[in-house]
């Protein structure tokens, strides 16, 4: 059974991605980079080493950030060491943090386009190649 928030989700992550990655071209690569990197971050400051495996805790924690960080970035996927309940909290926390940052670059997108033309990226100039800009 597939949930209809997973659907939202990957729908949501799988279209501001492909928005973002169509209009900053080259400077998408920092963005997921960035983004994959604060995912990382999240996810280790949320994970609670007492609920998973009998692995070195340190080594528990950063593999599991490491695998939310890598995994998440289009889709919502469970670690497999833990239950779904104790997932859940850093779930939610690496999938609101794709959210903001989402939301941040769409918000900064309109914001650029909205600009006067000299404030434009560069690649932005050929509006044969970019038709999404041809109007404006």
């Amino acid at each position: 059974k597939i949930s209809p928030a997973f659907i939202t989700s990957l729908l949501y992550k799988v279209c501001t991605l492909a928005i973002i990655t169509t209009l900053f071209k080259v400077y998408s690569g920092v963005y997921i980079v960035f983004g994959v990197l604060m995912t990382i971050f999240v996810a280790y400051k949320k994970t609670k080493v007492d609920k998973f495996g009998n692995f070195s805790k340190q080594g528990t924690k950063m593999g599991i950030a490491l695998f939310y960080g890598f995994t998440n970035l289009t889709m919502t996927a469970k670690c497999p060491s833990g239950t779904r309940q104790e997932n859940y909290p850093v779930i939610l926390a690496v999938t609101t943090t794709w959210v903001i940052l989402h939301s941040t670059a769409l918000v900064s997108i309109i914001i650029l386009v909205s600009l006067p033309t000299t404030y434009h990226l560069p690649h932005w100039v050929d509006t044969q190649r970019l038709g999404l800009l041809a109007d404006i």
